[in-house]
């Protein structure tokens, strides 16, 4: 016959070891989890960081039409949108101010916008187009639409960026 003889101090030290050993697994749980929600926040910050309104830098002889329609951009996370009415362009292909870098399309972003009233109060548009460098240019308007010093055009869009 086998006599096993375990003392209390035995014993009590086995758990104290084992609950030793929990605390630590647990802590370092806690400090993984802790870790991967300071990634996570830092990672949304990022995604929706907002530049605010900015003015857009305008090409020589394109002013804003008016003080409510200031040219502005704005980046949130990665949209970007612009606002805001010019005049001064009076031919096609005018580029009428620039991003800068970090707000600039990887792709040309072409898109059809309102612009002054043509001939009789006929709705006109316009072909605006941001470029890879940044320019947002006007690259032609409808047949009824007149270029003028005096006429607006808006330029109001958002795009993705990468």
């Amino acid at each position: 016959m086998i006599s096993l003889t375990i003392s209390a101090d035995t014993v009590e030290d086995e758990i104290r070891e084992y609950n030793e050993l929990i605390s630590r697994a647990d802590s370092r749980s806690i400090y993984d989890d802790v870790a991967q929600l300071q990634i996570d926040v830092s990672n949304l910050k990022a995604a929706t960081a907002d530049s605010g309104w900015l003015t857009l830098p305008l090409s020589e002889g394109i002013v804003a039409y008016n003080e409510a329609n200031i040219p502005q951009y704005r980046k949130i996370g990665k949209l970007v949108i612009t606002r805001g009415t010019v005049k001064g362009i009076t031919a096609r292909n005018t580029v009428i101010g620039n991003l800068p870098v970090g707000y600039r399309p990887t792709k040309a972003n072409p898109y059809v916008q309102n612009t002054s009233l043509g001939s009789g109060n006929v709705a006109t548009q316009t072909r605006v187009t941001v470029t890879t460098t940044g320019d947002i240019k006007l690259e032609a308007i409808s047949s009824d639409a007149v270029f003028g010093a005096d006429k607006w055009f808006p330029i109001a869009t958002m795009f993705l960026i990468d």
